[in-house]
C-alpha cells in the first residue's frame, strides 16, 4: 500500500526511471476518468497500449518464456479474485469538508478487462481503515461500504455525476482539459491548446448552416405558397370551364329528352283530347238520331195532308193541273242538270284557256282545239315526272346519308374513341363470339393521339396512321381464338389485327419524327408495342419545307405529302386532310361529334330544300292531273243540246203561264192550290230539315269513324314509345307548348302543328348548345395543358381531356383545404422579419462569445501570473481578432441567400498568443 499526500499545494514529483511516476498518475487518471479513455504510462512516454488496467491489476512486471521458447507470457505479482483499492482524498479548508473517491478492481480471468466497482464517501477515508477486513469477497465489502453511507456505484457515469456535483464541476471541459494535461510534455501551438482545451466549443459553423436552413425553409414555404397560389389561379378556370361543360352537357341531354319525348307526349296529349271529343261525339250521334225520328213522323204527317189536298184539286179539274206540275218538274230537273253541265264545262274551258260556251260557235271552236291541249298537258307532265324522279332518287340518298350520320353521332355518344362504327361493330361480334372483353382487344387508334402543341401535324398524321389506327390488337393469349373466329365467320367488312408479344424494348422516336409527334395513351399494356411500331414504321422527319422533304429519304409534309424508301411518294386527296369525320386517333371524340353534327345540320337544310322543291314539282302534276280531268270534263260533251239550258228555260216559263191562266178560272181550285202550296212549302222545309239532319248525322259518324281511328293510331304509338316517367321532363316540354301556344287551348286537331312549333325550338337550342359545347371543350382542355405544360410533376398521370376533370378538381380541392394563399403576406413576413432576427442573434451570440473568450483568458492570466517562468517573469495570454474563413464562407452565403437589406459580420472571437511579463 502507497500513499502520495499533496496537501492543497503544488506538488513536484522526481525519481529514477521505472519508479513508478507514471503510474501516481494512472493511479490518478483511473478515479477521475473513464477507462476507455486513458492511455495508460503516457506521462513516461511509453507506446499505446503498452501497459493496460488489467497490468496493474494483476502486477504484471516482466515476461518470461515458455517451456518450449515458443513464445513469452507476463508475470504478475498478484493471481485472480485478490483486490486492488486506489483512493483520492480531497479535502476543502475552508467549508471544512471531506470526499474520497475509491476504485476497487479485481481480475475474474487471466486476460480481459478487470471487475470493478466506484465508491464516493463524504469523509475521509483509508485503505487500512475502510477497505480491510472483510474477506475477499468484493459484495461484502460493497455491503460494509453502503452500511458506512458510502454511496457505491457499478458503472462510471453515476460515479462520475456524483463527483462532479461535489467539485462543481459543472461540464465536461474541465475533465478533458485534465485528461489531456496530465501526462503532458509540452505544448506546440498554445493559441490551439487554449482554445481547444480551456474554452467553451462553439460549432459556429452549425449555428450559420442552421440560419441557412431555416431561411431556406421559411423561402420554400413561401414559394410553396405563391405555387399554390398560381396553380389555383390555373386550375380554377378548368374547374369553372369544366363545371359549365357539365352544366351545358347536362342542358343539352336534358333538350335532347325533351325533344326525343315530344312525339309521345304530344301522342298522349292527342289521345286524351280525342277520347273526350269521342265521348262528345257519341252524345251529338245520339241527340241527331232523336231529332231525326221526330222529323220523320212530322214529314209523314204532312204527306198525307199533301195527298188529301192533291186529290181535292183533282176533283175539281185540276188534271191539266197536275200534267203541268209534272212538265214543270222535269223541265226544271233538266235545266238544272244542262245548267251544272254548263257551269262545270266554262270552269274547265276556262282553266285550260278555252272560251265560255256562249253559242254553238263558240262550242265547235273549243272542241277543235282539244287535241292541242291535251299534246300540250302530256308534254309539261313528262316533265315534272323525270324532275320528280330526279329529286326523290336525291332526296333517298341524303336520307340514307342522315341515318347514317345519326347512328355515327349515337355510337359516339355512347363512346370516347373515334373508330368508325363498322369498325366497332365488327369487334363486338367478335367479343362475344370469344368471350374476351372489349377493353382486352383495342384498335390502335384508341391509344394514340397528336401531341398537344402539334395541331399543324394533325391532318397529316391522321391521314399517314389511318390504316394503322384501325388495326386490331390482339395479345398473344388470345390470338388462337381470334384468328379461328375471323376466319369461321362472315366479317361483313375488313379486319386487320396484329398479334402482341409479352415484351418489346422500343427505341425513343426520334426527335423531329412523325412517331415524336404522337402521345401514347398512359397505362396502356400495349405502350411497348406500340413505340416500337411507331419508331421503326413511321419515323417520318416532318419537313417545314420542301427542302427539308427532298433533301430526308423518308418525309412528310404538313399537306399530307408522303415520301418512302425506294423513292415512293404519295398523297391522297381524295378526302380532305381537315375534315376530322374522318379522324379515328385519340381518346375524345367531341371534334368529331361536332363535326357530323355540322354535316347532320348541312344535309337536313338540303332535305328541306329538297323536300320544297318537291312540294312545289307534286302542285305542279296535281295542276296538270286537274287540268287533265277538265280536259275529260270539256271533251265528254259531245253535242251543245247538252250544256244549252236556256232552251228548256223559256219552255218552263210557257208553262207557267199556263197554269196561272187555269188557276184564274176557279176559286175553289185557289183555295186547294194555296193549301197545297202552304202544305207543299212545310213539307219542303221539313224535308230540307230532314236532309241537313242526315247531313250531320252522316258527319258526326264520320268524324266519330276518323277519331276512333287517330285513338288507335295514338295508342299504337304509346305502345311502341311510351310516355316517360320522368316528371322534369314533361314539365319543361309543357312549359315549351304552353309558350307555343301563346294563350291558345291545345286540341287534337291542332297537336301536330304545336308539336313541329316545339320541335323547331329545341332543335335549334339543341344546335346552340352543341356549339357551345364544343367550345367550352376546346377552352378547358387548353387550360389543362396548360397547367400541364407548366405543371408536369402533379399531371405526371393526369392527361388533358374532360375525363381527367375530377383529378384537376382533387388538385384544386386539395389546394384550397390547405388554404396556403392566405398566408402569403404572414409567410413573406416571416421571412423578411425572422431571417434579419436570426442574423441579428447570431451577431450577439458571437460578441457574447467574445466576451466570454476575453473573460476565460483573463482568468488564465491570473493563475499564469502565480507561476514565474525564471525570476522576474511570467506568461501572459493575449486576445487578437481574427477571421475565419470558414465561418465567413457560410456567413457570406446566408448573406447572398438572403433577399433584402442586411449585414453579417462572422470572425473568430480570439487568438491568443503568449507575452513575456517581467
Amino acid at each position: 500500500m502507497r500513499t502520495f499526500r499533496l496537501d492543497g499545494a503544488n506538488s513536484l514529483l522526481t525519481g529514477d526511471i521505472g519508479s513508478g511516476k507514471s503510474t501516481v498518475v494512472d493511479a490518478i487518471t483511473t478515479l477521475l476518468l473513464p477507462a476507455h479513455k486513458i492511455e495508460y504510462n503516457k506521462a513516461a512516454g511509453a507506446q499505446k497500449k503498452e501497459r493496460s488496467l488489467m497490468s496493474y491489476v494483476r502486477g504484471f512486471h516482466k515476461s518470461a518464456r515458455s517451456t518450449g521458447g515458443e513464445y513469452s507470457r507476463p508475470v504478475a505479482l498478484r493471481g485472480t479474485g485478490q483486490l486492488t483499492v486506489v483512493l483520492g482524498v480531497f479535502h476543502n479548508a475552508v467549508l471544512g469538508k471531506w470526499v474520497t473517491l475509491g476504485i476497487t478492481l479485481w481480475a475474474t480471468q487471466e486476460a480481459g478487462q478487470p471487475s470493478r466497482f466506484y465508491s464516493l464517501a463524504e469523509a475521509e477515508q483509508s485503505i487500512t481503515a475502510d477497505f480491510s477486513n472483510f474477506g475477499q469477497d468484493p459484495l461484502k465489502l460493497k455491503k460494509k461500504l453502503r452500511a458506512a453511507g458510502v454511496d457505491v456505484r457499478d458503472t462510471f457515469e453515476p460515479y462520475a455525476a456524483a463527483f462532479k456535483r461535489q467539485f462543481g464541476i459543472s461540464g465536461n471541459q474541465a475533465m478533458e482539459l485534465f485528461h489531456r494535461t496530465v501526462s503532458m510534455k509540452q505544448v506546440e501551438n498554445i493559441t490551439s491548446f487554449v482554445r481547444s482545451n480551456m474554452l467553451e466549443e462553439d460549432d459556429v459553423a452549425a449555428r450559420i448552416t442552421n440560419l441557412i436552413h431555416h431561411f431556406d425553409d421559411l423561402k420554400k414555404a413561401h414559394d410553396a405558397v405563391l405555387r399554390a397560389k398560381d396553380q389555383i389561379s390555373l386550375l380554377s378556370p378548368v374547374k369553372e370551364g369544366a363545371a359549365q361543360h357539365a352544366k351545358m352537357t347536362a342542358e343539352d341531354g336534358l333538350a335532347r329528352k325533351q325533344r326525343d319525348q315530344l312525339h309521345p307526349w304530344f301522342t298522349d296529349q292527342k289521345l286524351q283530347l280525342s277520347l273526350e271529343h269521342q265521348a262528345e261525339l257519341e252524345r251529338t250521334g245520339t241527340r241527331l238520331e232523336e231529332d231525326a225520328a221526330r222529323l220523320k213522323d212530322e214529314i209523314k204527317q204532312l204527306r198525307r195532308d199533301l195527298a188529301g189536298v192533291e186529290e181535292d184539286i183533282r176533283t175539281n179539274g185540276g188534271g191539266r193541273l197536275a200534267a203541268i206540275d209534272a212538265d214543270l218538274s222535269r223541265l226544271a230537273a233538266e235545266s238544272a242538270a244542262q245548267r251544272q253541265r254548263f257551269e262545270t264545262y266554262s270552269a274547265a274551258a276556262a282553266n285550260l284557256g278555252l272560251q265560255p260556251p256562249e253559242d254553238r260557235v263558240l262550242f265547235d271552236a273549243n272542241k277543235a282545239r282539244l287535241a292541242g291541249v291535251e299534246q300540250d298537258l302530256a308534254r309539261g307532265s313528262d316533265n315534272l315526272q323525270d324532275r320528280r324522279t330526279e329529286l326523290t332518287m336525291t332526296r333517298t340518298v341524303l336520307t340514307s346519308q342522315a341515318a347514317d350520320i345519326a347512328a355515327e353521332l349515337t355510337s359516339l355518344q355512347a363512346r370516347r374513341n373515334l373508330i368508325p362504327l363498322p369498325q366497332l361493330d365488327i369487334r363486338r361480334r367478335l367479343c362475344e363470339g370469344t368471350g374476351i372483353k372489349d377493353a382486352e382487344l383495342p384498335y390502335v387508334g384508341e391509344l394514340l393521339r397528336v401531341r398537344d402543341g402539334e395541331a399543324a401535324w394533325e391532318g397529316a398524321a391522321e391521314r399517314t396512321l389511318h390504316g394503322f389506327a384501325l388495326s386490331l390488337l390482339v395479345p398473344a393469349e388470345h390470338c388462337a381464338a381470334v384468328s379461328s373466329w375471323v376466319d369461321s365467320n362472315n366479317l361483313r367488312g375488313r379486319l386487320v389485327y396484329l398479334r402482341v408479344g409479352e415484351s418489346y424494348t422500343p427505341r425513343a422516336a426520334e426527335p423531329g419524327t412523325l412517331a415524336a409527334k404522337i402521345a401514347i395513351k398512359q397505362g396502356t399494356p400495349f405502350r411497348d408495342f406500340l413505340q416500337d411500331e411507331l419508331s421503326a414504321r413511321f419515323d417520318y422527319f416532318c419537313c417545314e419545307n420542301m427542302a427539308d422533304f427532298r433533301r430526308y429519304p423518308k418525309a412528310l409534309t404538313a399537306n399530307g405529302q408522303l415520301k418512302g424508301g425506294r423513292g415512293r411518294h404519295e398523297k391522297d386527296d381524295r378526302k380532305d386532310l381537315a375534315d376530322r369525320r374522318n379522324y379515328v386517333l385519340g381518346w375524345d371524340n367531341h371534334d368529331k361529334m361536332a363535326r357530323f353534327r355540322a354535316e347532320q345540320d348541312e344535309v337536313q337544310g338540303r332535305l328541306k330544300v329538297l323536300a320544297t322543291e318537291l312540294g312545289k314539282v307534286n302542285d305542279q302534276l296535281g295542276t296538270l292531273g286537274r287540268k287533265n280531268r277538265q280536259l275529260g270534263i270539256v271533251g265528254s260533251v259531245r253535242d251543245f243540246a247538252e250544256i244549252g239550258w236556256q232552251l228548256t228555260a223559256r219552255r218552263i216559263e210557257d208553262l207557267k203561264a199556263e197554269k196561272r191562266e187555269l188557276e184564274s178560272a176557279s176559286d175553289v181550285l185557289q183555295q186547294l192550290m194555296a193549301k197545297q202550296a202552304q202544305v207543299t212549302e212545310e213539307l219542303g222545309r221539313l224535308e230540307d230539315k230532314a236532309v241537313k239532319l242526315q247531313q250531320r248525322l252522316g258527319a258526326n259518324e264520320k268524324d266519330a269513324r276518323d277519331i276512333a281511328e287517330a285513338i288507335e293510331e295514338c295508342r299504337a304509338v304509346l305502345a311502341e314509345t311510351p310516355v316517360t316517367d320522368d316528371a322534369v321532363v314533361l314539365a319543361a316540354v309543357g312549359r315549351l307548348t304552353q309558350a307555343a301556344l301563346g294563350g291558345k287551348p291545345l286540341t287534337y286537331r291542332n297537336t301536330g302543328t304545336v308539336e313541329s312549333t316545339v320541335r323547331s325550338g329545341l332543335t335549334d337550342t339543341i344546335d346552340a348548345l352543341a356549339k357551345r359545347i364544343a367550345r367550352a371543350a376546346e377552352s378547358t382542355i387548353r387550360q389543362m395543358a396548360d397547367f400541364r405544360n407548366k405543371y408536369p410533376t402533379e399531371t405526371t398521370d393526369i392527361d388533358a381531356s374532360l375525363e381527367a376533370v375530377p383529378d384537376y378538381n382533387r388538385l384544386l380541392e386539395q389546394l384550397e383545404s390547405n388554404d396556403l394563399p392566405r398566408f402569403e403576406a404572414r409567410f413573406k413576413e416571416s421571412l423578411n422579419q425572422n431571417t434579419i432576427h436570426e442574423v441579428v442573434a447570431f451577431n450577439a451570440f458571437l460578441d457574447s462569445r467574445r466576451q466570454d473568450i476575453m473573460n476565460r483568458i483573463g482568468e488564465i492570466n491570473q493563475s499564469l501570473a502565480g507561476i514565474p517562468y525564471n525570476k522576474g517573469r511570467h506568461i501572459q495570454l493575449e486576445h487578437q481578432a481574427t477571421s475565419d474563413r470558414t465561418c465567413g464562407s457560410s456567413a457570406a452565403t446566408c448573406g447572398r441567400a438572403r433577399r433584402g437589406p442586411s449585414a453579417t459580420r462572422t470572425s473568430t472571437p480570439s487568438r491568443s498568443t503568449c507575452r513575456w511579463s517581467g
